[in-house]
């Protein structure tokens, strides 16, 4: 996992950290997102994780954006960087 990504999304987990007013359902999503994404960039470098997959933490992750956009601007913004650095890693 790049420094930079590894930095995104550890900024994504101090802004839930710091209390960032979510519902307890949204805070479960996007806690489990942040895991799956772990999990995936964890993952051995010779296994090649489903296009499915990572289409769907996309897809998943710019869901979330599009929820918070307006009420949590600093976490929206966290986690537009993080999938764009997914992106930009072919995940």
């Amino acid at each position: 996992m790049s420094h930079e990504l590894a930095g995104q999304l550890e900024t994504v987990r101090k802004e839930l950290a710091s209390g960032a007013p979510l519902g307890p359902e949204e805070r479960a999503e996007l806690e489990q997102l942040l895991q799956q994404i772990s999990q995936v960039l964890q993952a051995d470098a010779t296994a090649e994780p489903s296009s499915a997959e990572e289409g769907s933490l996309s897809t998943q992750l710019l869901q979330v954006t599009e929820r918070l956009e307006e009420t949590h601007p600093n976490l929206t913004l966290a986690i537009g960087q993080v999938a764009n650095a997914l992106s930009g890693i072919g995940i």
